[in-house]
């Protein structure tokens, strides 16, 4: 009987662990239908730049997996069914890290959940699975590019009436990382921009389990993604099927395809609540993972109602370009506006401005006016995110000295390379307020 057992459990873990290390609950859906959604209602947000996080902001999404499928081609003889849950993300902290020979702020994101399944049939035995989610995630402020992930799973299958079987699947730990940084957005996003990263994640297990012995071993695999902006409006796919949350109707949706031109997912990106609305991903071992909002708690915001609005607040830190596009190897203005509702005074703040890719670090002081002026020189670096539209996007970030505060505030904006730009096309003029790029009859 534990000869059994052990076998079932040991199919169990390994796919829960599968699922999971995709970071999100699974839905079981046909993905071959699910490639074209239907163009949904709504309004088109036109131009949306990097979101700023503060500390405490928390979302909270609703998933459902069913691994019945994966446990059966394990060769055991199985039903699981689907298994619900809502998972909670908080931004625990803003701070500096090292990635790529780059030192990046960047957020650490901690998402949390717990589980449990009833009616779980392995091997002819009933019973409940248990388990414990956590998952922190690195997320580079200027883009929301991904650093690196730690997952960790604490799973428990208990026997129906026979509790003295209980078994600990697993109280394990995956540590991914990415490089380069993994770009999901190009920022800033609009509709019908389509851009392609590459980048190599190296995963290590680590941790305690009876079922899954040895621990795979470390791997490495580089894989290529291409993401289009293909629909704008309200989160909505061909069946009809919508997010909980009640907002988000000038959102972005976004097809993914692998190196192979087959479809792997789409996401709706949300501006308003700063970050996904909807997550649907399809892996080449058949997992599929959907993730929906629910609910959205930003912290500083007056008027909230956390299922439909997400209220209003200012920025506390304006990064303001002289131009948001421009030459290479040209000098750059840039202005960091500090906010009265955040601080109180405005004047003499201790500010840094970085361009990471370039490894720029400049300080200064803002004015009377609460406004500290700098000049950057943007290089020409490329960005992991390749795109006929421009040479390369990075993000300009500033903080307050992180000396002088205990929880460090941030601002962003994007600065856009055009190989195509000289100097003098950026002359200021009075007839003229902007610059409008034809690439091949798309204008930007």
């Amino acid at each position: 009987m534990r000869r059994n057992l052990r076998r079932a459990v040991s199919a169990i873990s390994l796919v829960v662990l599968l699922c999971f290390s995709v970071q999100t609950p699974m839905l079981t859906v046909d993905f071959e239908h699910e490639k074209t959604p239907a163009r949904s209602a709504g309004s088109d947000p036109g131009v949306s730049d990097v979101p700023t996080w503060r500390v405490g902001d928390k979302w909270v999404y609703s998933g459902t997996f069913d691994p019945t499928l994966l446990v059966t081609d394990t060769g055991v003889e199985a039903t699981v069914g689907e298994i619900y849950g809502d998972t909670t993300m908080e931004v625990l902290d803003i701070s500096e890290r090292s990635v790529d020979n780059m030192s990046v702020l960047a957020y650490t994101l901690k998402s949390s959940a717990n589980f449990d399944k009833s009616g779980v049939s392995l091997e002819g035995f009933g019973g409940n699975v248990y388990i414990t989610y956590s998952q922190t995630e690195y997320l580079r402020v200027s883009d929301l590019a991904s650093l690196r992930s730690d997952l960790d799973m604490y799973i428990r299958f208990v026997p129906y009436g026979i509790s003295s079987l209980t078994q600990i699947l697993g109280d394990i730990t995956i540590s991914t990382t990415y490089s380069p940084v993994s770009e999901t957005y190009d920022f800033p996003l609009r509709l019908n921009e389509q851009w392609t990263t590459t980048t190599t994640s190296s995963a290590q297990w680590s941790g305690s389990s009876d079922y899954i012995t040895p621990f795979p071993v470390p791997t490495s695999d580089t894989n290529s993604t291409t993401w289009e902006v293909t629909s704008v409006g309200k989160p909505r796919n061909s069946f009809g099927q919508t997010i909980g949350y009640g907002g988000c109707n000038s959102s972005y949706e976004l097809q993914s395809v692998n190196s192979a031109g087959a479809p792997t997912g789409y996401r709706w990106y949300c501006p308003e609540v700063s970050n996904y609305a909807w997550l649907h991903t399809s892996d080449d071992i058949g997992l599929t993972i959907d993730f929906r909002l629910k609910r959205y708690m930003p912290v500083g915001a007056s008027g909230v109602d956390e299922y439909s609005n997400p209220g209003s607040r200012d920025e506390c830190l304006v990064v303001d370009l002289e131009n948001s596009i421009t030459a290479l190897n040209t000098p750059l203005g840039v202005w960091v506006n500090a906010s009265n509702s955040c601080f109180n005074p405005t004047s003499g703040l201790p500010i840094e401005l970085r361009h990471e890719t370039t490894s720029s670090v400049l300080t200064g002081t803002t004015a009377a006016n609460g406004s500290a002026f700098f000049t950057i020189q943007v290089g020409q670096e490329k960005d992991s995110s390749a795109s006929l539209l421009d040479w390369a996007s990075h993000g300009i970030v500033a903080r307050i000295d992180p000396a002088s505060q205990s929880t460090t505030t941030v601002g962003a904006s994007t600065l856009t390379l055009d190989e195509y730009l000289v100097g003098l096309d950026l002359i200021a003029s009075e007839e003229f307020a902007k610059v409008l790029r034809n690439r091949s009859g798309v204008l930007s």
